[in-house]
């Protein structure tokens, strides 16, 4: 379309144009964000506590001086025969006195912090820095140091670990095998060949760390080429299991060491 004389071509981009009005105010309300979310935490406000409770005083009052009904109206709606002033305003406040449970204010959050160690330098102890420096009137430290119950713990955890080392001690004794010898560590690794069920002769190991003796994964290998335990393929991948091999070469010095003891 052909301008005509005197327009100007429009230049493609943004034209926006902003007023401002030199205030230092937000124009979003911050108290609404403050507390943003608090409904959906909490109860609804039909049904928390002290509507709960403010539903059945009124019942309480309406049936109040009239000849019982027989309606169970559940347990909020129990009577009590305490003299409740009509004229006090309910757990809302508004002047009166303050009964039953009081709705937590939604216009803030309160938190709560216990200072268990009211002589440490908190900003310190957080941050390795204050502000005070050496003219701090509290300890600049940030070691921790543990609490009375824990050590009880520990304790307690110490004895019932000596309680049982001796009960398993004369249990040994009983059963006539050595009191001094150390259990064997579970390594996760196995104490037999997975095909000939026998000890170790020449170890292997697969691709899928499965273990073997030289003699039957070959024999195996040559009636299928996948894994015994796992069915995978081996692709004829045979390494030197040197855990099983030095887990053997501990077994032998033991037991040589015990044979020269004798």
């Amino acid at each position: 379309m052909a301008s005509t004389k005197g327009d100007k071509p429009q230049e493609k981009g943004l034209d926006l144009a902003v007023k401002p009005n030199k205030s230092a105010m937000p124009e979003t309300n911050t108290q609404e964000y403050a507390t943003k979310g608090f409904d959906d935490t909490e109860t609804d406000r039909a049904n928390d506590a002290q509507a709960i409770w403010e539903r059945g005083r009124k019942i309480q009052q309406e049936q109040e001086g009239k000849v019982p009904d027989n309606i169970y109206r559940g347990q909020a709606a129990y009577s009590t025969f305490r003299k409740i002033n009509k004229e006090e305003v309910w757990s809302s406040g508004g002047g009166g006195i303050a009964k039953g449970p009081v709705r937590a204010a939604t216009h803030y959050r309160a938190t709560t912090m216990f200072d268990y160690k009211p002589d440490i330098c908190k900003d310190y102890k957080d941050t390795g820095f204050c502000g005070f420096g050496d003219s701090c009137i509290f300890m600049h430290d940030r070691g921790d140091y543990k609490s009375g119950w824990q050590m009880e713990k520990e304790w307690q955890e110490k004895q019932l670990a000596e309680d049982k080392k001796k009960r398993d001690r004369d249990a040994a004794i009983e059963a006539g095998e050595d009191p001094e010898s150390e259990p064997e560590e579970d390594d996760g690794l196995p104490w037999a060949c997975f095909i000939c069920r026998q000890d170790f002769k020449d170890p292997v190991a697969t691709k899928c760390r499965h273990y073997f003796c030289r003699a039957c994964a070959i024999e195996r290998y040559a009636e299928s080429t996948n894994c015994a335990c796992c069915n995978e393929p081996t692709g004829g991948i045979f390494n030197t299991a040197k855990e099983i091999v030095g887990k053997l070469k501990k077994k032998q010095s033991k037991e040589a060491s015990k044979e020269g003891e004798r």
